[in-house]
């Protein structure tokens, strides 16, 4: 618009410019003001012209100026009416421009005021600081808009504002120009504040706080209620209670919200609820409709208080007494003036001092003098400022003695008569001392399978000791042995039985809480350390851990079963510290075994003995190999078509000349569980062989005779070669020796077994299963084996010939030993009806009291001498 003005202006000036110069007569005076009159009309009409243009340019400009102030108004009122604080400051952060928000933000009464404020006197100095480093990047051209929460000071107060800043266009006059734009967040504060505080009010509660909707999902819950069943407050928000709980419950919880949901009425009722580990609670449950905005009732709330120990506060307050007075822990009590009030016997115990001698004493008397005056003075600091202390001291016992004790003093502060008391527990640490320079030195789990080993199961059950006498409570120890485990190391190797181990141990810690311990002590024996349970989930946790270890398993694609022995020890019940309780669960492990084993048994005060008298007859059979007290009878085999004795089975007997005779069922277990087993098993093999040598010399050279093997003597890798040895020293022809294997060993289908069979195959000894039928035995490994005999046990024979069962058994036996190629001896033949019956179906040979009962080496001889 101006730029049409000055062109219009310029066209007036050029006309009067050119009419003065062409009608300009300065001789001429009355011609000039002639010709003037003549133009006179002609100019002023131009002028007339030229007005009425400048008439309309100047509407035009009003106009104009109209629009620009209206669009200015409109801009600025829309600024003012912005819902964020909007300012315009340049590169310095002085304030250009505000809108109304913006100055009511920072407490100014008009936008004016605000103009030529510095921003940053306007926040703190952090915000500050960012603010200017923000302006500074902009002057890079790759510095895009940027956002954050800074701290705005109004007077004293001081609040959070969300910051934004854009450089404004260079192209609209405003270089080095920068919005900035506010947004108030005390609204956002305040809620997320009070949003914290329900929470921690929510999850500092004593109390259940949790609600759930018309569909059984969990909408709120706080840490107490997660916490009891057994999870996370994210992790229980949106699912269902019956996740957590049992199907009784669930419904029994369902049922009540139902009837609040539908009467729109609170209900308040008790409550029962049994954890995973079988732990009772008793709860007084509040519950009462939740309304949406509409009033519709959408979902039940609930308050629980735990009443459990406002049921039990009895019983506990008076063992609480007992565990004050009895326990193992010393306790002191002292007045506001320092004076001993009260010591138990563990005091005593532990200091030597008597309650007499130390009553109205100051506890200075049992300082050992270690401790300086800054020790002292941060000592009463924490017991003034916090109420207690808790550490290592050093004190004097009262024979002099100088030892270590970890000790907690409170504060207890009281309104009565008596005032501020002071009490310590404190306990004698010094074997603790002793035991933690040697774990230093020693590893805390075992290498192999990474179980606790026995040191750290030994530390962490005298820290269960403590603890369970501190809280009158009680805990197990487990022990188990794996049966037959060294079996696995003999057939396949130590590689193997180290593989089963660990696979072991993994099924076992699969199968504990991880505040159990579970220890690998040595070989083939576990302990787990299980508290706070039971002794109805202690059965049910022991039969599953049971089941988990004679599951099969799968080692260098072999199959492995194994079955383990278990005996468990109660605390304080079986013992009051660890060496008592692990004798006991050991003595407990060992009455599993004797009960069939794969099984377990809790410690009773009568296996003591039955322990004992194992070790007896241990430490007996050791002396008595040394000294001849043990020896074979034999009990002839007959041919039952013609009654001829055609071999004996060598039976080893037990005379002690203080015990007495021992039951070989007796003495043969005890040993076979230790490697006297093998001791005796060579002194059988050397001495029946000399005693068959014997009466070939006497004539009866077509006599044979059978000697059992355990497993474990079998096993030993010299033992084919102590066979050879024992065959040449007696001279006796190998044919004539026939070695009784059980079916048990028969059944290990390995390389090993094949080998060591066949080797004594080859040095011509026979070679016969035992007790054939007892076991499970598989027609495959007979075929594989090289077996020359099988034996029909005892407990076949004896319902012959009129139970049924035997009959089908003995004659399955017979025609499966003929169809095999192998010869068949029947055990424990009676009667005369037992032995027709064998013989009429096919079994050749026989023995047992029908014929004769096993006889010593000269009964013996006497007996073929008069046949």
């Amino acid at each position: 618009m101006p730029k049409e003005l000055d062109d219009l202006r310029k066209k007036a000036e050029i006309a009067l410019s050119k009419y003065d110069s062409q009608h300009q007569v300065p001789d001429d005076t009355e011609n000039n003001t002639q010709i003037d009159a003549d133009n006179a009309p002609r100019v002023l009409e131009e002028l007339r012209v030229y007005h009425a243009e400048l008439e309309i340019q100047n509407q035009h400009l009003k106009e104009a100026e109209q629009k620009a102030y209206r669009e200015q108004q409109r801009y600025v009122t829309l600024f003012d009416s912005m819902p964020i604080g909007a300012l315009v400051v340049d590169r310095s952060a002085v304030v250009l421009g505000a809108n109304l928000f913006a100055t009511a933000l920072f407490g100014f009464s008009g936008p004016n005021r605000l103009l030529k404020h510095s921003l940053f006197r306007l926040f703190d100095a952090d915000s500050s600081l960012w603010l200017a480093d923000q302006l500074s990047l902009f002057t890079q051209e790759d510095h895009v808009a940027t956002h954050q929460k800074l701290s705005l000071k109004r007077g004293e107060e001081c609040f959070s504002v969300e910051c934004i800043i854009e450089k404004l266009p260079v192209s609209y006059g405003l270089d080095d120009h920068y919005l900035i734009m506010l947004r108030d967040l005390r609204v956002e504060d305040e809620l997320s504040q009070y949003h914290r505080l329900t929470q921690t009010l929510l999850d500092n509660s004593e109390s259940l706080i949790y609600a759930f909707d018309e569909n059984e999902r969990c909408i709120l819950a706080n840490h107490k209620t997660a916490q009891l069943l057994g999870c996370s407050v994210a992790e229980l928000i949106g699912r269902s209670r019956r996740d957590f709980v049992d199907s009784t419950d669930a419904i029994r919880h369902a049922k009540n919200d139902h009837d609040v949901l539908h009467s729109g009425k609170s209900l308040i009722t008790e409550e029962e609820f049994v954890d995973e580990f079988g732990v009772h609670f008793r709860f007084l449950s509040h519950k009462f409709p939740l309304p949406d905005a509409s009033g519709k009732f959408f979902a039940v709330a609930g308050i629980t208080t735990d009443i459990t120990n406002l049921k039990l506060i009895e019983s506990r307050l008076s063992l609480a007494m007992k565990v004050f007075s009895r326990g193992s822990e010393g306790i002191l009590i002292a007045d506001n003036q320092c004076r001993i009030t009260y010591v138990n016997q563990a005091f005593e115990k532990i200091t030597g001092y008597m309650q007499h001698e130390v009553i109205g004493q100051n506890p200075h008397i049992l300082s050992s003098g270690r401790h300086g005056s800054h020790f002292w003075s941060t000592f009463w600091s924490s017991l003034n400022e916090t109420g207690q202390w808790m550490g290592e001291i050093w004190n004097r016992r009262r024979d002099g003695e100088i030892y270590p004790q970890w000790i907690s003093v409170s504060r207890v502060d009281s309104n009565d008569i008596l005032g501020s008391q002071f009490i310590g527990v404190f306990r004698d640490i010094t074997e603790q001392k002793q035991n933690e320079e040697t774990i230093e030195r020693l590893a805390f789990y075992d290498e192999l399978t990474g179980c606790a080993n026995r040191y750290l199961l030994r530390d962490r059950a005298r820290q269960k000791i403590l603890e369970m006498q501190r809280l009158a409570k009680t805990f197990a120890l487990v022990f188990i042995d794996l049966d037959h485990f060294k079996d696995v190391n003999d057939v396949y190797g130590h590689g193997v039985g180290d593989q089963l181990l660990q696979k072991v141990a993994t099924r076992l810690s699969d199968h504990i809480r991880e505040t159990d311990t579970l220890s690998r002590i040595g070989g083939d024996e576990f302990i787990i350390l299980i508290s706070d349970i039971d002794q109805e989930v202690m059965d049910q946790k022991t039969q599953h851990l049971i089941e988990r270890i004679v599951s099969p398993y799968i080692i260098n694609e072999i199959e492995i079963n194994i079955s383990a022995s278990v005996g468990i020890a109660w605390f304080p019940k079986h013992g009051d510290d660890y060496d008592t309780l692990l004798k006991h669960a050991d003595i407990a492990m060992y009455a599993a075994k004797e009960a069939g084993r794969n099984t377990f048994r809790y410690f009773e005060t009568t296996m003591i003995q039955e322990a004992s008298t194992r070790v007896k007859l241990d430490t007996a059979m050791r002396q008595s190999l040394e000294e001849g007290h043990f020896y074979l009878v034999y009990q002839p085999q007959y041919l039952l078509e013609n009654q001829k004795v055609v071999g004996v089975e060598a039976l080893l007997r037990w005379t002690h000349p203080k015990l007495g005779d021992i039951p070989p069922d007796e003495f043969i277990p005890i040993a076979e569980q230790s490697d006297l087993i093998n001791q005796l098993g060579s002194w059988v093999l050397n001495e029946a062989l000399k005693t068959l040598a014997d009466w070939h010399q006497l004539g009866w050279k077509e006599l044979s005779i059978s000697i059992n093997v355990s497993s474990r003597q079998f096993w030993r890798s010299d033992f084919v070669n102590k066979v050879a040895d024992s065959l040449k020293k007696s001279g006796v022809p190998a044919e004539f020796v026939e070695l009784e294997l059980t079916e048990r060993l028969a059944m290990q289908d390995t390389e090993k077994l094949v080998s060591v069979m066949s080797a004594l195959h080859e040095l011509g000894v026979r070679l016969s299963m035992d007790d054939f039928g007892t076991g499970y035995s598989s027609l495959v490994y007979l075929k594989k084996l090289p077996f020359h005999v099988l034996k029909i046990d005892r407990s076949f024979v004896m319902g012959l010939p009129n139970m049924k069962d035997d009959v089908a058994i003995c004659k399955t036996i017979i025609a499966m030993s003929d169809a095999l190629g192998f010869k068949t001896v029947a055990e424990g033949i009676e009667t005369s009806e037992q032995e027709a019956f064998l013989l009429s179906k096919g079994c050749l040979m026989g023995q047992g009291y029908k014929f004769s009962k096993p006889l010593e080496k000269a009964a013996f001889n006497e007996f073929m001498l008069s046949t």
